[in-house]
């Protein structure tokens, strides 16, 4: 398949916008509070042209996860303090380094969520902070074979800072 004319009809179409768009990068940390807890570091991504803040993180359990959360509510509480409400989904990956190497697990997530961000120094840096329910399925595999994973239990709590061009 030749991606060459939608990759074309891509830039066309969000290129325009992001060349009056700020973009705010950061990194943060946090730790989930679920049946199986860890802490984790992330990189982040956000626009202020989209409601969509993108995460990628790793965990100290070995797992990478990468989240997408829409901020449906994004309201000022003051000038440079905001409150949000969000609903994402997130991907997490599990593979087990120890000698066996035959434990894994794959998980996908539904995200629901609030937090607040405080911008200092004329809005260039974004102090971040969110509470996210992540309940999420997938499957797990040990040595018995591969079963199914259900994890209603996953609060992922997180702070993170932004610096925004």
């Amino acid at each position: 398949m030749n991606r060459k004319p939608i990759l074309e009809l891509a830039v066309l179409i969000f290129f325009p916008a992001a060349l009056f768009a700020d973009f705010g990068f950061g990194v943060g940390g946090g730790y989930d509070f679920s049946t199986s807890p860890s802490a984790f570091m992330s990189a982040s991504f956000r626009a202020d042209t989209t409601p969509w803040c993108f995460n990628l993180n790793v965990h100290s359990d070995c797992a990478l996860s990468f989240s997408a959360d829409n901020w449906i509510i994004h309201k000022k509480l003051a000038d440079n303090i905001s409150t949000f409400v969000l609903w994402g989904f997130s991907v997490e990956f599990q593979k087990d380094i120890s000698t066996d190497n035959s434990d894994f697990e794959a998980a996908f997530g539904s995200r629901a969520g609030a937090g607040m961000d405080f911008f200092i120094f004329k809005r260039h840096l974004e102090l971040s902070t969110q509470i996210v329910w992540d309940m999420q399925v997938g499957i797990q595999g040990n040595d018995d074979g591969a079963s199914f994973l259900f994890r209603p239990v996953n609060f992922p709590c997180s702070l993170a800072l932004r610096f925004w061009f």
